[in-house]
C-alpha cells in the first residue's frame, strides 16, 4: 500500500484502530450490535477529522480541503 501523505497515514491508522476494535469485540458479549457496526464502519464528523489531521486552521472551506488533498495525491 502506498500512503503518500501524512493525511492518508493518519486516516489509515484511525480506520485500522476502529476495525481492530471490531475484531476484538465481535465475539464478546459486552458490546451492542450498534457499537460493533460503528467499529466495523466508522464515521467521523468534519470537525473531528480536522482535529485528527491538524487542519483546524487550514482549509477554511471544505471544498478547498478536497482540492488540495487531490493535488497532493496526484
Amino acid at each position: 500500500m502506498e500512503l503518500n501523505s501524512k493525511y492518508s497515514i493518519i486516516l489509515y491508522k484511525w480506520f485500522s484502530m476502529s476495525y481492530n476494535q471490531f475484531e476484538h469485540y465481535q465475539y464478546k458479549p459486552n458490546r451492542t450490535k450498534k457499537q460493533l457496526e460503528d467499529y466495523k464502519s466508522p464515521r467521523i464528523i468534519i470537525s473531528d477529522l480536522r482535529e485528527l489531521t491538524d487542519t483546524v486552521d487550514d482549509y477554511s472551506r471544505f471544498d478547498n480541503f478536497e482540492k488540495k488533498s487531490h493535488k497532493r495525491c496526484n
